[in-house]
């Protein structure tokens, strides 16, 4: 029920309102993040890491290891097997330290409730042939954090995650080691 819930949160925050003038180009995010996630399609926890001085995102899972890094436009994919393969980023999927200035804001929304309530806005970014929403924490004096993500394909097929526990420390040292040999591939 609450995967169920936190969509439905994902769906009102982004459908239906006016988008007022906002400055995507503002929304930034500290150099270094760690966060917990969790695909609320195929319920796959894992670690990701970006880190903005090293151009480099990455991300642990139970079946497989991603490396992007964003200066080599490469991005690693390592099974548990040991295998790699290698293919490139195309130009809308690098991860940026601010949003683009093509971002759309589309509506606000909370997460939690009383006291511990913590304010967002949902942002729409072209990203990797297709698109993907976010929710972006907007605590005064804090730092900017995704939250909820909705990336839609092309072809209409999208993935919900969710971004727990963040912080600012990358405690995962091993998250941005890329293989030295990896097989070149394409993604269809």
């Amino acid at each position: 029920m609450l995967p169920i819930a936190l969509v439905a949160a994902l769906i009102a925050c982004t459908h239906g309102q006016t988008a007022i003038e906002k400055d995507p180009t503002k929304v930034c995010f500290p150099d270094t993040l760690q966060f917990v996630t969790f695909n609320l399609n195929t319920d796959e926890a894992g670690v990701e890491a970006v880190d903005f001085r090293k151009n480099m995102l990455g991300k642990i899972t139970p079946t497989k290891t991603y490396v992007q890094d964003f200066n080599a436009r490469k991005t690693y994919i390592v099974s548990t097997d040991g295998s790699c393969q290698t293919f490139d980023i195309p130009d809308d999927g690098i991860y940026p330290q601010c949003l683009p200035a093509n971002a759309v804001w589309v509506g606000e929304a909370n997460w939690g409730f009383g006291p511990n309530l913590l304010p967002e806005d949902g942002w729409e970014v072209p990203y990797n042939g297709g698109k993907i929403r976010i929710l972006v924490t907007k605590q005064p004096g804090q730092p900017r954090y995704i939250m909820l993500s909705k990336f839609i394909e092309c072809n209409g097929n999208y993935t919900v995650t969710m971004y727990l526990n963040p912080s600012v420390t990358i405690t995962q040292a091993n998250i941005f080691d890329i293989p030295k040999t990896c097989t070149p591939s394409t993604i269809v």
